[in-house]
């Protein structure tokens, strides 16, 4: 999976954010994933920041490790979508 975060250290809550801030913030997370993942990325917006996740195209999982590969999966968003998960 490829996961972008953007968030904003002058305005810490994204729900203090502007439209403008959202919106520089999508485009940054946009960038970050340029060229990179297969489908739809999926925008989530959390607390703090804004988040945005790919997933890897097939080429790109044949060149991770074995090593790499054996770390669990875990998934960065709550089940309904609303609050992130601490790691």
């Amino acid at each position: 999976m490829w996961h972008a975060s953007v968030a904003n250290l002058k305005v810490a809550l994204t729900n203090r954010w502007g439209e403008g801030t959202l919106r520089d913030a999508r485009r940054r997370a946009m960038t970050a994933l340029e060229g990179v993942g297969r489908g739809e990325a999926v925008l989530f917006v959390g607390e703090m920041a804004l988040h945005l996740r790919r997933s890897l195209f097939d080429e790109e999982v044949g060149m991770l490790s074995a090593e790499w590969l054996a770390i669990p999966a875990r998934n960065e968003f709550s089940a309904d979508g609303q609050v992130e998960m601490r790691l």
